[in-house]
């Protein structure tokens, strides 16, 4: 199962994508802690130990502690119900693709080319898929990226004005034409976005510095590719971000199911 989320600048999707997993690690604590239940007294305190510890665990992972979770940076690890789940992101996920995040997310705006920018996005995601993403999927993994390859279409293909056949083909190239199984798409006006996303911790501003014409070229995009297709759920992200969250977990859960 993969699952990607997308949207524009400050739509709230990392947020989403960070209560999704802070849930799917919560739902395996549960678990785990009501299997241990049944045996005895003694094994039932280890467990409420382990599933305090586990919980904490959580928030260390979304606060980006150094935590055994990790396989490196921004890589998290837990179960669900059968499954193992894997979190990522992207441009990011490996050495090779947090260190061209760097460069594509800070930095003036029109440092290099629309067709430069593609590439080094497509590179990044080459890497993070042949390391990360497709030997998850290989093992019937549950895997969830914060965006994917349709941030690659929107933002430097509608939007840059790049060739999508020539993205479209790339990508083909370095995945196998492989889709995810659904991608949730946080949609909100881009000045509520914005302001949201320049703030004073966040450095990866390069693309909020873009005109605000610009950004809503990229929510119209996201809307027209997401438009009659099964694999979008558009969810409006001005609604409450624990409602947001509700309507994912219960989709997730269908999917699953």
């Amino acid at each position: 199962m993969f699952i990607t989320f997308e949207g524009g600048e400050g739509s709230g999707k990392s947020t989403q994508v960070k209560l999704l997993y802070k849930y799917i690690n919560a739902e395996n604590n549960k678990h785990n802690l009501e299997a241990s239940q049944s045996h005895s007294n003694n094994r039932r305190n280890i467990a409420n130990n382990n599933n305090n510890n586990a919980l904490g665990d959580t928030n260390a992972l979304l606060n980006n502690s150094n935590n055994s979770h990790y396989i490196n940076k921004n890589i998290m690890h837990t179960t669900f119900r059968n499954y193992e789940v894997v979190l990522t992101r992207e441009p990011g996920g490996t050495l090779i693709a947090d260190q061209l995040r760097t460069i594509l997310l800070q930095g003036k705006p029109d440092k290099m080319q629309a067709i430069t920018e593609a590439l080094m996005f497509l590179a990044a995601r080459s890497d993070c898929w042949n390391k990360i993403i497709k030997p998850a999927l290989d093992n019937n993994k549950i895997v969830i990226c914060d965006r994917f390859h349709d941030s690659t279409l929107v933002y430097q293909g509608i939007c840059s004005n790049i060739d999508i056949n020539l993205l479209n083909d790339i990508y083909k190239n370095i995945t196998n034409n492989v889709f995810p199984n659904r991608t949730y798409l946080i949609d909100i006006d881009p000045i509520i976005g914005l302001n949201r996303s320049l703030r004073t911790d966040n450095k990866d501003i390069r693309f909020e510095m873009k005109s605000l014409e610009y950004h809503q070229k990229i929510r119209d995009a996201y809307l027209q590719i997401a438009k009659n297709n099964n694999r979008y759920l558009i969810i409006d992200g001005n609604l409450p971000v624990q409602e947001i969250n509700n309507i994912i977990i219960t989709d997730f859960n269908n999917l699953i199911n």
